[in-house]
Protein backbone atom coordinates (compact mmCIF):
# COMPACT_ATOMS: atom_id res chain seq x y z
CA UNK A 1 0.00 0.00 0.00
CA UNK A 2 1.87 2.82 -0.97
CA UNK A 3 2.48 5.96 1.29
CA UNK A 4 3.76 9.32 0.59
CA UNK A 5 6.20 9.14 3.70
CA UNK A 6 9.28 8.66 1.58
CA UNK A 7 12.25 8.90 2.68
CA UNK A 8 11.33 6.17 5.15
CA UNK A 9 14.09 7.41 7.57
CA UNK A 10 15.08 11.09 8.55
CA UNK A 11 18.53 12.37 7.68
CA UNK A 12 20.26 14.38 10.35
CA UNK A 13 23.04 17.30 9.64
CA UNK A 14 26.24 16.94 11.75
CA UNK A 15 24.85 19.60 14.39
CA UNK A 16 21.62 17.13 14.63
CA UNK A 17 18.94 19.23 12.81
CA UNK A 18 16.55 17.06 10.64
CA UNK A 19 17.92 17.92 6.75
CA UNK A 20 16.40 16.83 3.26
CA UNK A 21 18.07 14.07 2.04
CA UNK A 22 20.52 13.67 -0.77
CA UNK A 23 17.92 11.59 -2.93
CA UNK A 24 15.36 14.18 -2.68
CA UNK A 25 14.39 16.22 -6.04
CA UNK A 26 16.55 19.47 -6.54
CA UNK A 27 14.46 20.98 -9.13
CA UNK A 28 10.98 20.90 -11.15
CA UNK A 29 12.81 20.05 -13.72
CA UNK A 30 13.68 16.53 -12.67
CA UNK A 31 10.37 16.21 -11.53
CA UNK A 32 9.12 16.50 -14.73
CA UNK A 33 11.65 13.99 -16.26
CA UNK A 34 10.92 11.66 -14.13
CA UNK A 35 7.34 11.66 -14.18
CA UNK A 36 7.51 12.26 -18.34
CA UNK A 37 9.54 8.56 -18.41
CA UNK A 38 7.24 6.91 -15.99
CA UNK A 39 3.93 8.17 -18.50
CA UNK A 40 6.25 6.99 -21.47
CA UNK A 41 6.51 3.56 -20.30
CA UNK A 42 2.86 3.12 -19.19
CA UNK A 43 1.76 4.47 -22.69
CA UNK A 44 4.07 1.96 -24.72
CA UNK A 45 1.98 -1.54 -23.22
CA UNK A 46 0.33 -1.26 -20.02
CA UNK A 47 -2.10 1.51 -21.14
CA UNK A 48 -3.34 -0.75 -23.87
CA UNK A 49 -3.25 -3.78 -21.40
CA UNK A 50 -5.72 -2.44 -19.06
CA UNK A 51 -7.54 -1.39 -21.64
CA UNK A 52 -8.28 -4.80 -22.97
CA UNK A 53 -8.58 -6.55 -19.60
CA UNK A 54 -11.09 -3.94 -18.71
CA UNK A 55 -12.94 -4.23 -21.66
CA UNK A 56 -13.15 -7.93 -21.12
CA UNK A 57 -14.31 -7.94 -17.50
CA UNK A 58 -16.54 -5.19 -18.53
CA UNK A 59 -18.63 -7.18 -21.53
CA UNK A 60 -16.64 -6.70 -24.36
CA UNK A 61 -16.99 -9.22 -27.53
CA UNK A 62 -13.63 -11.71 -26.56
CA UNK A 63 -12.09 -11.67 -29.92
CA UNK A 64 -12.36 -8.45 -32.34
CA UNK A 65 -14.85 -8.69 -35.44
CA UNK A 66 -11.86 -7.46 -37.65
CA UNK A 67 -9.97 -10.59 -36.25
CA UNK A 68 -12.37 -12.91 -37.00
CA UNK A 69 -13.28 -11.53 -39.96
CA UNK A 70 -10.08 -11.10 -41.62
CA UNK A 71 -9.32 -15.16 -40.65
CA UNK A 72 -12.52 -15.73 -43.03
CA UNK A 73 -14.19 -16.47 -39.62
CA UNK A 74 -16.60 -14.15 -39.36
CA UNK A 75 -19.39 -16.33 -38.59
CA UNK A 76 -17.37 -17.62 -34.97
CA UNK A 77 -19.30 -16.35 -31.89
CA UNK A 78 -18.07 -13.29 -30.41
CA UNK A 79 -20.44 -13.28 -27.13
CA UNK A 80 -19.05 -12.20 -23.67
CA UNK A 81 -21.09 -14.13 -21.19
CA UNK A 82 -19.22 -11.83 -18.71
CA UNK A 83 -17.63 -14.76 -16.39
CA UNK A 84 -14.83 -13.04 -15.19
CA UNK A 85 -16.98 -10.45 -14.02
CA UNK A 86 -18.69 -12.66 -11.52
CA UNK A 87 -15.41 -14.63 -10.73
CA UNK A 88 -14.00 -11.10 -9.54
CA UNK A 89 -17.04 -10.30 -7.97
CA UNK A 90 -17.33 -13.59 -6.21
CA UNK A 91 -13.79 -12.94 -4.60
CA UNK A 92 -14.28 -9.55 -3.89
CA UNK A 93 -17.10 -10.37 -0.99
CA UNK A 94 -14.66 -12.47 1.31
CA UNK A 95 -12.46 -9.94 1.01
CA UNK A 96 -14.37 -7.35 2.04
CA UNK A 97 -15.48 -9.20 4.90
CA UNK A 98 -12.25 -9.84 5.82
CA UNK A 99 -11.25 -6.17 6.78
CA UNK A 100 -14.57 -5.16 7.79
CA UNK A 101 -16.25 -7.57 9.96
CA UNK A 102 -13.12 -8.43 11.89
CA UNK A 103 -13.82 -8.95 16.15
CA UNK A 104 -10.81 -6.83 16.19
CA UNK A 105 -7.97 -4.81 13.82
CA UNK A 106 -5.26 -4.49 16.61
CA UNK A 107 -3.33 -6.87 18.79
CA UNK A 108 -2.78 -4.64 22.13
CA UNK A 109 -0.14 -6.57 24.58
CA UNK A 110 -0.01 -4.33 27.88
CA UNK A 111 3.41 -4.01 29.58
CA UNK A 112 1.92 -2.66 33.04
CA UNK A 113 1.31 -4.36 36.34
CA UNK A 114 -2.45 -5.12 37.11
CA UNK A 115 -3.58 -7.29 40.29
CA UNK A 116 -4.04 -10.17 37.91
CA UNK A 117 -3.25 -11.43 34.51
CA UNK A 118 -7.10 -11.50 34.49
CA UNK A 119 -7.58 -7.74 34.65
CA UNK A 120 -4.60 -7.26 32.46
CA UNK A 121 -6.02 -9.16 29.78
CA UNK A 122 -9.33 -7.47 29.94
CA UNK A 123 -7.64 -4.10 29.62
CA UNK A 124 -6.33 -5.26 26.25
CA UNK A 125 -9.48 -6.80 25.23
CA UNK A 126 -11.37 -3.42 25.96
CA UNK A 127 -8.49 -1.40 24.52
CA UNK A 128 -8.58 -4.13 21.48
CA UNK A 129 -12.79 -3.51 21.20
CA UNK A 130 -12.71 0.50 21.18
CA UNK A 131 -9.70 1.29 19.10
CA UNK A 132 -11.55 -0.89 16.05
CA UNK A 133 -14.74 0.56 17.17
CA UNK A 134 -13.50 4.05 16.58
CA UNK A 135 -11.64 3.37 13.59
CA UNK A 136 -13.99 1.37 11.87
CA UNK A 137 -17.28 4.79 12.70
CA UNK A 138 -14.25 6.79 10.90
CA UNK A 139 -13.66 3.90 7.79
CA UNK A 140 -17.67 3.74 7.00
CA UNK A 141 -18.26 6.99 6.45
CA UNK A 142 -15.89 6.71 3.10
CA UNK A 143 -13.79 3.29 3.09
CA UNK A 144 -16.71 1.42 2.12
CA UNK A 145 -16.52 2.92 -0.99
CA UNK A 146 -12.70 2.57 -1.24
CA UNK A 147 -12.05 -0.83 0.09
CA UNK A 148 -14.59 -2.36 -3.40
CA UNK A 149 -12.33 -0.02 -5.71
CA UNK A 150 -9.07 -0.78 -4.20
CA UNK A 151 -9.88 -4.70 -4.10
CA UNK A 152 -11.08 -4.98 -7.67
CA UNK A 153 -8.23 -3.06 -9.08
CA UNK A 154 -6.12 -5.79 -7.14
CA UNK A 155 -8.59 -8.70 -8.94
CA UNK A 156 -8.54 -7.21 -12.03
CA UNK A 157 -5.02 -5.49 -12.63
CA UNK A 158 -2.70 -7.01 -9.87
CA UNK A 159 -2.25 -3.56 -7.65
CA UNK A 160 -4.96 -1.85 -5.54
CA UNK A 161 -3.79 1.20 -3.77
CA UNK A 162 -4.97 3.63 -1.05
CA UNK A 163 -3.01 6.82 -1.23
CA UNK A 164 -3.06 9.70 1.29
CA UNK A 165 -1.36 12.96 -0.66
CA UNK A 166 -2.19 15.37 2.66
CA UNK A 167 -2.84 14.82 5.71
CA UNK A 168 -6.97 14.79 5.96
CA UNK A 169 -8.12 11.14 6.56
CA UNK A 170 -9.59 10.68 3.82
CA UNK A 171 -7.61 8.51 1.64
CA UNK A 172 -7.48 8.22 -2.12
CA UNK A 173 -7.80 5.24 -4.34
CA UNK A 174 -6.36 5.79 -7.96
CA UNK A 175 -7.55 3.14 -10.39
CA UNK A 176 -4.92 1.61 -12.19
CA UNK A 177 -3.00 3.88 -14.73
CA UNK A 178 -3.45 6.72 -12.35
CA UNK A 179 -0.88 5.99 -9.90
CA UNK A 180 2.84 4.94 -11.97
CA UNK A 181 5.84 3.33 -10.99
CA UNK A 182 9.46 3.88 -12.48
CA UNK A 183 10.26 1.35 -15.17
CA UNK A 184 11.68 -1.85 -13.27
CA UNK A 185 10.36 -1.01 -9.49
CA UNK A 186 11.15 -4.11 -7.44
CA UNK A 187 8.09 -5.78 -5.83
CA UNK A 188 9.37 -5.16 -2.50
CA UNK A 189 8.63 -1.38 -3.62
CA UNK A 190 7.82 -0.76 0.25
CA UNK A 191 11.45 -0.85 1.01
CA UNK A 192 13.11 -0.49 -1.87
CA UNK A 193 11.08 2.19 -4.06
CA UNK A 194 12.41 5.50 -3.77
CA UNK A 195 9.06 7.68 -5.73
CA UNK A 196 6.12 6.94 -7.53
CA UNK A 197 3.64 9.09 -9.46
CA UNK A 198 0.28 9.73 -8.58
CA UNK A 199 -1.62 11.27 -11.70
CA UNK A 200 -4.51 12.87 -11.13
CA UNK A 201 -6.98 14.23 -12.94
CA UNK A 202 -8.81 17.80 -11.52
CA UNK A 203 -11.11 20.63 -12.76
CA UNK A 204 -10.53 24.49 -13.37
CA UNK A 205 -12.41 25.17 -10.19
CA UNK A 206 -10.33 22.67 -7.79
CA UNK A 207 -7.22 24.27 -9.20
CA UNK A 208 -7.91 27.46 -8.20
CA UNK A 209 -8.94 26.13 -5.10
CA UNK A 210 -5.18 25.39 -4.76
CA UNK A 211 -4.52 28.55 -4.79
CA UNK A 212 -7.31 30.65 -3.64
CA UNK A 213 -5.46 32.05 -0.67
CA UNK A 214 -1.74 32.80 -2.86
CA UNK A 215 -0.10 33.82 0.26
CA UNK A 216 -0.78 30.22 2.22
CA UNK A 217 -0.34 28.84 -1.64
CA UNK A 218 2.91 30.45 -1.45
CA UNK A 219 4.47 28.90 1.17
CA UNK A 220 3.00 25.40 0.09
CA UNK A 221 5.30 25.33 -2.65
CA UNK A 222 2.92 26.87 -5.31
CA UNK A 223 3.29 29.26 -7.98
CA UNK A 224 0.15 31.32 -8.23
CA UNK A 225 1.64 32.83 -11.59
CA UNK A 226 2.35 30.11 -13.14
CA UNK A 227 -1.14 28.31 -12.11
CA UNK A 228 -2.77 31.52 -13.67
CA UNK A 229 -0.85 31.07 -16.73
CA UNK A 230 -2.00 27.35 -17.17
CA UNK A 231 -5.44 27.80 -16.51
CA UNK A 232 -5.56 30.46 -18.79
CA UNK A 233 -4.22 28.35 -21.53
CA UNK A 234 -6.16 25.55 -20.98
CA UNK A 235 -9.47 27.82 -20.86
CA UNK A 236 -8.22 28.96 -24.45
CA UNK A 237 -7.60 25.17 -25.55
CA UNK A 238 -10.67 24.15 -24.49
CA UNK A 239 -12.81 26.82 -26.40
CA UNK A 240 -10.86 26.64 -29.37
CA UNK A 241 -11.59 22.81 -29.92
CA UNK A 242 -13.48 21.99 -32.92
CA UNK A 243 -17.32 20.88 -32.86
CA UNK A 244 -18.64 18.76 -35.67
CA UNK A 245 -22.18 19.40 -36.51
CA UNK A 246 -24.87 16.94 -36.77
CA UNK A 247 -26.84 16.01 -39.11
Amino acid sequence: MPRDDLPLTVSLSDKGKAELPPERFENAGQVREVCRLMIGADNQGRAAMRRQVDGLVNGWPTYPKSVTSAKGMGWFPRVNFRESEGLIEAQQTPLFDLVTEVDHCIDITLNIKAESDDQREDWQRSIEKNFTWLLFKRWRKSFNYHLPLSQREMLVHGMGAHVWPNQRWIERTPRSGQILFPEGASLDWEENGDWFMLRDFVTGVNVFNFIRNEKAAAKLGWYPDNVWSGLAKANVRMLGQPVRKSR
